[in-house]
């Protein structure tokens, strides 16, 4: 009865296959590829990876990362300017804690979303910001006060080698059944 039945077989091997590209492991780490760049004739480019542990509901939390800021390595998180380590799936993609790191040179750095336009840490204008570069451990509000500069932030999720292996075999699975189907 499934013989005949080849659109069934095809059906249910496609509703197979979303579903597992779509079926993320349970609290295992997710990682991020990430990128902000100045505004405003303010220069600054940086970039890299980052892995997160997801909390829910669409919220990670950072525990490592890796890239560039002006062509300087990212060497690691950092305790800046009271950061939260959080990124999220959903827009906006940081918080107003932000995400800090430290470069090879030591300077902390911290990427974060601002809502206010007269708070202290403000860029500017309501949107992401860069504060730095600073000291780690500090709030990066001291005498002088470490630059803040509007930027516009990216967080892209990269898929997980073990989904797209996945999908690809549910893919190749799906040619056959159609060219099996198609030869008889």
């Amino acid at each position: 009865m499934l013989k005949k039945s080849g659109f069934g077989i095809l059906a249910l091997a496609a509703l197979c296959v979303v579903l597992c590209a779509a079926a993320p492991l349970a609290a295992s780490p997710q990682a991020f590829d990430w990128s902000y760049t100045g505004l405003d004739g303010y220069t600054v480019t940086a970039s890299g990876t980052l892995v997160a542990t997801p909390l829910g509901g669409g919220t990670y939390q950072v525990t490592s990362i890796t890239g560039t800021r002006d062509g300087v390595a990212v060497t690691g998180l950092a305790n800046y300017a009271i950061p939260s380590q959080l990124v999220y799936s959903a827009f906006p993609q940081l918080d107003y804690g932000g995400l800090a790191f430290l470069d090879a040179n030591g300077n902390a750095f911290n990427a974060f979303y601002d809502t206010s336009t007269t708070d202290v840490y403000n860029c500017g204008f309501v949107g992401y910001c860069e504060i730095g570069p600073g000291v780690d451990g500090t709030d990066g509000l001291g005498p002088p006060r470490d630059p803040v500069n509007p930027i516009s932030f990216t967080l892209t999720a990269v898929p997980e080698p073990g989904s797209l292996a996945l999908f690809g075999t549910g893919i190749v699975g799906l040619a056959g059944l159609v060219r099996r189907r198609f030869r008889t």
